[in-house]
């Protein structure tokens, strides 16, 4: 059977976030299996925030609608204007429409904030098939729509990644004890909990340490950081890449200090590449990080356990080496982008066959609403 999938994405394809990544991700293993795709994306600089939300849920409508003779099926990406726009859109072409919930964003104060949340409640009723990445995202909502978990492409994340010289020479980090972050550079993932760690922590070590964090820094983080950048030779922000998983090559360690997530791709990504990991005890994280065993779990929002678990990870170097092996055997046995894809084609034939059967919108695995 020939589909034809528009994904639409409030992150560009190619920057440092977790959806962006997935669509990418997705976008290419679909291809592989004989998928036609088209993307609805922004600007790679851009942020999903504002007047820019209501541009891009502009220019995606008008993607759904220049291709509407051509499109199958629309999948959206997060409670997010762009996809209640097209999702609306692809009801009204007659696509069948599949929307994937990462994560759930801090609600804005005031009026900004009833409207934030009216847009997530209408985007979970559009579509014929509502997919979560995790089951504690899921249990937000109730029991509608399905789990599936995020998958990585190993060996693609292991041709991009560099010379590990190389890219430590790039960021004049050779002898210091390189911590990395891949994502969106936001207080809601955890930033400043991790600045001030590494500031506690490395009064007590006796190796430097060099903090690389890659990907785009929100507006209000990105003054207070530039500042720190200039006057240390340890801190480092990428912005916004096309090659987050180059600067895995360099690490020593990945760290997702996050206070809210769904099954972070970022660091299943980390696991994969074979990067020991210190992560947060949020969402589905702890069915990736087994304290002691693939990695270092600890709780959201706690400074001193961060600093602390880094203290204990540059001291024990044999214990990350072994942790990371155990994550990377545990990436590629349980979470392969093949799988995930295979998963989500299931899902677009049965969103087709809702389209001309609607009674079948409330087929096992599809929104009950």
């Amino acid at each position: 059977m020939l589909v034809r999938v528009l994904l639409s994405t409030p992150y560009p394809v190619n920057s440092a976030t977790g959806v962006g990544s997935f669509v990418r991700s997705l976008a290419d293993e679909l291809r592989r299996q004989g998928v036609n795709i088209y993307l609805a994306e922004p600007p790679l600089d851009a942020e999903p925030r504002g007047i820019a939300n209501v541009l891009l849920a502009i220019r995606s409508l008008r993607e759904v609608l220049s291709h509407r003779r051509t499109i199958d099926v629309i999948h959206c990406q997060q409670l997010h204007l762009q996809s209640l726009v097209v999702g609306l859109a692809g009801r009204l072409t007659g696509a069948g429409v599949v929307l994937t919930v990462h994560g759930r964003s801090p609600t804005p104060p005031a009026l900004r904030g009833l409207v934030f949340r009216l847009v997530e409640a209408f985007c979970a009723r559009v579509p014929h098939r509502l997919v979560f990445v995790a089951r504690t995202l899921q249990a937000e909502f109730g029991p509608i729509g399905s789990v599936i978990s995020n998958g990585v492409a190993t060996d693609r994340i292991r041709e991009a990644m560099s010379s590990r010289e190389l890219v430590r020479r790039e960021l004049h980090a050779e002898d210091a004890f390189v911590i990395v972050y891949v994502g969106r550079v936001t207080s809601d993932k955890g930033i400043l909990f991790l600045v001030d760690a590494v500031d506690a922590a490395k009064d007590s070590v006796k190796v430097p340490i060099s903090l690389v964090l890659v990907g785009p820094v929100d507006d209000n983080l990105a003054a207070r950081f530039a500042k720190r950048a200039q006057s240390t030779g340890s801190f480092y922000m990428t912005g916004p890449t096309t090659e987050p998983w180059r600067y895995l090559s360099a690490a020593d360690l990945f760290v997702l200090p996050s206070t809210r997530e769904g099954l972070p791709l970022s660091l299943l990504e980390a696991m994969a590449a074979s990067v020991p990991v210190i992560a947060t005890d949020v969402g589905d994280v702890s069915e990736l990080v087994r304290s002691g065993v693939t990695g270092m779990l600890i709780p959201p929002r706690d400074a001193f356990a961060l600093a602390e678990a880094l203290r204990w990870a540059i001291s024990h170097p044999d214990e990350l080496s072994a942790f990371s092996r155990r994550a990377e055997n545990l990436v590629v046995s349980g979470y392969d982008i093949s799988t995930m894809a295979s998963r989500y084609f299931h899902l677009y034939e049965e969103a087709i066959r809702s389209v001309s059967h609607p009674s079948d919108a409330s087929h096992d695995g599809g929104n009950t609403r």
